[in-house]
């Protein structure tokens, strides 16, 4: 039996990217998950959880070409829980949700969808993030993002 859960966030580092032949393209990026209570009238903040977000084939793509650090972001997917060793050899292990979907949380600030068209394989960005020029999606900017409301 798997765990799905849908998730909401931050993201908290640029979105990663690696082609990978298998599956078209692999997006990867750290959600920053910061839960409050309310505790006497007023609201606290717990400590903060982060997961690791795995996107693979269009979606990566999608998720390369929209998504950046900071963003408000709801993620749905599977969850599962990695162990491994540090270099140190110290037993470590963290959440990495794969997901199915993601997209820029509305409550939090405004967004503006594009479709795209079909492709076989995700291509490599045609433009540096935040470079302001405009790419295979369009011209959206690294100052049109900071200009939204957070």
């Amino acid at each position: 039996m798997e765990a799905e859960i849908v998730i909401t966030g931050n993201v908290g580092a640029d979105v990663a990217w690696r082609d990978h032949d298998e599956h078209g393209g692999r997006a990867s990026f750290s959600l920053a998950c910061t839960p409050g209570v309310q505790r006497d009238g007023i609201w606290v903040d717990l400590p903060t959880a982060w997961y690791r977000v795995v996107c693979w084939r269009r979606l990566a793509a999608n998720v390369r070409d929209s998504v950046a650090k900071g963003d408000a972001v709801i993620v749905g997917g599977r969850l599962r829980l990695d162990r491994w060793s540090d270099e140190a050899g110290y037993p470590r292990e963290g959440y990495t949700v794969e997901a199915a979907w993601v997209a820029h949380d509305l409550r939090r600030g405004a967004s503006t969808f594009r479709r795209v068209g079909a492709r076989s394989t995700p291509t490599a960005p045609s433009v540096e993030p935040g470079a302001g020029e405009a790419g295979e999606f369009g011209d959206v900017t690294a100052a049109h993002r900071e200009s939204l409301p957070v």
